[in-house]
């Protein structure tokens, strides 16, 4: 990138941009501004830079990688240990070094409730059946496609 930019090779109006808006704590950029989902991203050594219709946030390399792979940009910064973002039926992605990095959407998102925690786990096949769960620190939802979302907090 910045080879391109000795070069003689101009900015695009994006790039400008991100320049004039940096976030110090992610280090070196390792990538140019590209779109993704309603906005632009920027990866850099030590995670990602979004600009969206919502603003500007940053996002550590763990969400960011999810963010990627979906190709969706944030709401919000990441606010003990969960990020929101733009997605229409709801996507969060929670991230700690204790329980991981795990994205929660649709129907089980919609019924979280924060005396849950964090998501420990990935969705995945409930019992075998058509149901899927996610788990949390302090309780699990689990979707039924004929029942819908039940919360069940730990005892």
């Amino acid at each position: 990138m910045q080879y391109l930019q000795n070069a003689g090779m101009p900015s695009r109006d994006e790039a400008k941009t991100f320049a004039a808006n940096v976030d110090t704590a992610l280090g070196a950029s390792v990538s140019p501004v590209y779109p993704l989902g309603g906005g632009y991203t920027q990866e850099f050594e030590n995670g990602s830079r979004y600009l969206s219709g919502k603003g500007w946030f940053s996002s550590p390399p763990a969400v960011a990688t999810l963010a990627r792979a979906y190709r969706i940009v944030p709401l919000g910064a990441l606010v003990g240990g969960r990020q929101d973002f733009d997605v229409a039926d709801g996507f969060a992605v929670f991230s700690s070094p204790a329980t991981g990095t795990h994205a929660v959407y649709g129907a089980i998102r919609h019924s979280y409730i924060a005396r849950l925690g964090l998501a420990t786990s990935d969705e995945y096949a409930w019992q075998g059946t058509t149901s899927r769960a996610v788990d949390f620190q302090n309780g699990r939802i689990v979707w039924s496609p004929t029942t819908g979302p039940v919360v069940s907090l730990k005892s």
